[in-house]
C-alpha cells in the first residue's frame, strides 16, 4: 500500500486502486455489479430504509455512489470471494470532517458469507487502504442490521445509537 505524506481530503477523490488478499478482493462498485449484489443487499437482516429492493433501486445506488465518490462525499467497494467473479456485499467509507482523517464504515456482507472469515478480512484490507493510502487516523463502525438483531444482541435492551472507533497509533 502506497502512503500518504499527510492527511488530505484530495485523497478521497483519487481513483481507488483494486485492493487483493488472499481471500477476498475489493473493489470500486460499478453500475454492472447491481444484479449480483440485489440478493445480498436485499437481506431481511438489514433494516428496510438499509435495503434495496429491485434491480433498478441497486443500479441508482451504485450511480450515486460512484457520484458522491467524484465528490469526495463516499467510497464503496464491492466485496468478491477468492475464487469468485461477483461480489456478495460491499463497504462503504465515508469522510466525516473536512480534512477526510476521520471517517466512518458501513459492511453488508451476504447471509451465506457471513460466518466464513470474508468480514474480517474485509476489513482488514479496507483498513489498510483508509490508514494507508487515505491518511484517515480514525474510523467509526456504522451498524446497520435490523434493530430486532441490535437488541438480541445487546440482551433485549433498549437499542442504542453506537459506534466502533478504531483509531491509529
Amino acid at each position: 500500500m502506497q502512503k500518504s505524506a499527510t492527511t488530505s481530503g484530495d485523497a478521497w477523490h483519487r481513483a481507488v486502486p483494486t485492493l487483493r488478499s488472499a481471500a477476498t478482493t475489493l473493489r470500486e462498485i460499478k453500475i454492472t455489479d447491481a444484479r449480483a449484489l440485489l440478493s445480498h443487499l436485499g437481506d431481511t437482516e438489514l433494516a428496510p430504509q438499509s435495503r434495496p429492493h429491485t434491480l433498478a433501486d441497486v443500479q441508482k445506488f451504485a450511480r450515486v455512489a460512484r457520484e458522491r465518490h467524484r465528490r469526495g462525499r463516499l467510497i464503496c467497494l464491492v466485496i468478491i470471494p477468492a475464487g469468485q467473479k461477483e461480489p456478495v456485499g460491499l463497504i462503504q467509507l465515508r469522510p466525516i470532517n473536512a480534512s477526510g482523517s476521520a471517517a466512518e464504515f458501513e459492511v453488508v456482507i451476504g447471509h451465506p458469507f457471513r460466518d466464513d472469515g470474508l468480514f474480517r478480512a474485509a476489513v482488514a484490507l479496507m483498513f489498510q487502504f483508509a490508514f494507508g493510502t487515505l491518511g484517515v487516523v480514525r474510523l467509526e463502525a456504522r451498524p446497520i442490521l435490523a434493530e430486532r438483531q441490535t437488541r438480541a444482541a445487546a440482551g433485549d435492551k433498549p437499542a442504542r445509537k453506537s459506534r466502533l472507533r478504531v483509531v491509529k497509533r
